[in-house]
C-alpha cells in the first residue's frame, strides 16, 4: 500500500471511529433486565384468554425458552464503523448486531426459561447498557441448553391446556420446535420505543394470547388414552403456534422503575 493510500485509509478509520463516538448516546450505565407475561403486568388472568377464532383457552402449563435479547438504538444511530478488529477496540454497547447492522443499546446474551403462567416478573439481573433512545428490539429463540430442557420436555415451547368452543372441550399437550434454518430462530422488529436510563428496568413483555391466537384446536390429532390430543408437527395448531412464537407482535419492551 502506498503512503498516500495508507494515509487515506487511516483517515477513513478515524472518521468512522469519531462518527461512532458521536453516536454513543448518553454513555454507559446499568439497567435491570426482566421479562413478564403481559396479562400479569396488566392484572388480567394469565392462564385464560379467547382467540380470534372463538376458542376459550385455559392453559394448565406453558413454558418457553427465550433469549438472547437485544435492544437497538434508532436506525439513524447506525454508523459505518470499521470492523472492531481493525481498530483494536471493543464496545460495551453500543456495539453492532452483525445480522441486522443495528447498533445495540442493551444485550442480554443468555437464554432463560419462562413460565408463561407466572404472575410475577422474572428478574434476569443487572446489565451494562448504553444510555439513550431505542426504537426496537430483537429476540433469539434458541433451543434449550444441553441438559436444561426438562421444563419444556426438550422443546423450545411446551404447553398443556384446554380449548373450548361451541360447547366442546379439546385438551391438548405437546412441544413446538424451531428449525435452525436462516433467521427462523430470530424475532426482529419488536416494539421498544423507549429512553434507556441508568438504574431503570428494561422489561420484555410476552403476549401469551398471541402465541396461540391462530390455532384451530379442533384440528388436532385424536386424543390418547387420557383424552389429551397431541400437538404434532405439520398439524394446523402446531404451525399456528410456531407462527405465534416467531411473531414480533407477541413481544414488546418497556422501561420501568426497578
Amino acid at each position: 500500500m502506498t503512503r498516500l493510500a495508507t494515509t487515506l485509509f487511516t483517515a477513513a478509520l478515524l472518521a468512522n471511529l469519531l462518527h461512532c463516538e458521536a453516536d454513543t448516546g448518553g454513555g454507559l450505565g446499568e439497567v435491570y433486565v426482566g421479562v413478564q407475561n403481559e396479562a400479569a403486568a396488566t392484572g388480567a388472568e394469565v392462564s385464560q384468554f379467547e382467540t380470534r377464532y372463538g376458542y376459550q383457552v385455559t392453559l394448565l402449563e406453558a413454558r418457553v425458552w427465550l433469549g438472547p435479547l437485544y435492544v437497538w438504538a434508532p436506525s439513524g444511530a447506525q454508523a459505518s464503523s470499521p470492523p472492531l478488529s481493525l481498530i483494536g477496540r471493543a464496545y460495551a454497547h453500543g456495539g453492532y448486531d452483525p445480522l441486522s447492522g443495528r447498533r445495540i443499546r442493551v444485550e442480554y446474551a443468555s437464554q432463560w426459561a419462562m413460565d408463561l403462567l407466572a404472575t410475577e416478573a422474572l428478574s434476569l439481573g443487572l446489565q451494562t447498557a448504553e444510555i439513550g433512545t431505542s426504537d426496537g428490539a430483537s429476540l433469539a429463540l434458541l433451543p434449550p441448553p444441553t441438559g436444561e430442557g426438562a421444563s419444556t420436555h426438550g422443546h423450545h415451547l411446551w404447553v398443556h391446556g384446554v380449548a373450548r368452543k361451541d360447547g366442546q372441550d379439546t385438551e391438548f399437550a405437546g412441544g413446538v420446535d424451531i428449525a435452525d434454518d436462516g433467521l427462523l430462530r430470530r424475532v426482529n422488529g419488536i416494539e421498544a420505543a423507549l429512553e434507556l436510563q441508568d438504574g431503570r428496568a428494561v422489561v420484555l413483555h410476552v403476549r401469551t394470547n398471541v402465541l396461540f391466537d391462530r390455532a384451530h384446536f379442533d384440528r388436532l390429532s385424536d386424543s390418547d388414552d387420557d383424552g389429551v390430543a397431541e400437538l404434532l408437527p405439520n398439524s394446523q395448531p402446531y404451525d399456528a403456534i410456531f407462527l405465534g412464537l416467531t411473531d414480533p407482535d407477541a413481544y414488546y419492551v418497556t422501561i420501568e422503575n426497578e
